[in-house]
């Protein structure tokens, strides 16, 4: 219902063409979304993991409407960062619950460690795309696949090259999560490299 938000969300489809709501925005209003990127122990947070200072580099808001039967398929966030520009893998996101967030309703899931294995290139050809699979199936036999459960208000940061992706909603209550993102500004985009 925020007026910033309404009318801004379209919909993502996942590799089964399933839709979920998704709006993203890089600039901050002076609303309540607008304040959250900004909030101090969000971004001292962040600059303590980056090393280094950060600012915020977009947001976007996720719905799972009940019974949501999209997914959001396995990705690593840097893999279409690194087409913004920037050189080095030196951003992170932030996920807050915005209601609680569990297996039930499609909480995020992530692979711990994979974001050692630097960036790997996301399905833009069949090679490619069975490059990936096979990278993305060995990752979570090595390394496991970890659920993230969220109650309101707590947050997870994590790493752009970490692999994370979520399930559907079977529940009969939406599923909102609200991500900001940072970028360290050693690492802003290279003019020309887009």
């Amino acid at each position: 219902e925020d007026p910033t938000l309404n009318g801004a969300l379209y919909g993502m489809v996942d590799e089964e063409g399933e839709p979920h709501p998704i709006c993203i925005w890089t600039d901050l209003a002076d609303d309540i979304i607008g304040m959250i990127p900004r909030m101090a122990r969000l971004v001292d947070k962040s600059e303590a993991l980056l090393g280094e200072p950060c600012y915020h580099w977009h947001s976007k808001l996720t719905v799972k409407p009940p019974r949501c039967r999209a997914r959001v398929d396995w990705h690593q966030d840097f893999a279409s960062w690194y087409d913004d520009g920037v050189l080095f893998p030196h951003m992170l996101t932030a996920a807050i619950a915005l209601e609680p967030v569990t297996r039930a309703n499609g909480c995020m899931q992530f692979i711990p460690g994979s974001h050692r294995m630097g960036r790997i290139n996301h399905r833009a050809r069949d090679r490619e795309f069975d490059s990936f699979c096979a990278r993305l199936e060995r990752a979570k036999e090595r390394l496991g696949v970890i659920d993230c459960e969220l109650d309101v208000g707590d947050a997870v940061f994590f790493d752009c090259n970490l692999f994370h992706g979520s399930g559907t909603n079977e529940t009969d209550t939406a599923r909102p999560l609200l991500f900001p993102s940072y970028n360290a500004v050693s690492n802003a985009p290279v003019p020309g490299a887009q």
